[in-house]
């Protein structure tokens, strides 16, 4: 079996993200893993919403420009929040349409050797619907893949 030295965490900075993220931090503890954490953003609408406090009729680019520095600040103190901020080597926002596609490229890009996601559990009508981006994930991904029930 491969070692596993490096760990990509994608989270939506959900309610329940905490849990991951420490579940995260866990595991890279025990494995001696790096621990790579991105947010995954697929609709700004609610972030610029909340984040600038106006209904933005900005280009996504520019809106993201004005929003990814609030974002990565959240990302930081959910880390600090979870106890997982010393071992996180990189933090990243990902921003596109497709959030298993980010997920997947940013996993080769750091040459994790494991995905680590919350998982809603959807029922299988709302997932056959709606998708679940932790099913693609895990349709799609050529490494392993570890699921946080949240």
């Amino acid at each position: 079996m491969k070692m596993i030295k490096r760990i990509l965490l994608a989270t939506d900075l959900g309610k329940r993200s905490g849990e991951v993220l420490a579940q995260g931090g866990d595991l890279a503890t025990q494995l001696g893993a790096e621990l790579h954490v991105v947010l995954v953003v697929a609709h700004l609408g609610d972030y610029v919403n909340e984040i600038l406090h106006v209904v933005s009729h900005e280009s996504d680019a520019e809106a993201l420009e004005r929003v990814v520095p609030e974002l990565e600040e959240r990302i930081a103190s959910a880390c600090v929040d979870a106890g997982i901020a010393s071992q996180v080597q990189t933090q990243r926002v990902l921003y596109g349409p497709h959030p298993h596609e980010l997920i997947l490229a940013h996993a080769e890009e750091v040459q994790a050797e494991l995905i680590l996601l919350g998982s809603h559990g959807q029922s299988a009508i709302a997932e056959m619907v709606v998708g679940s981006v932790a099913h693609k994930v895990v349709i799609h991904a050529r490494t392993p893949v570890m699921l946080v029930p949240i």
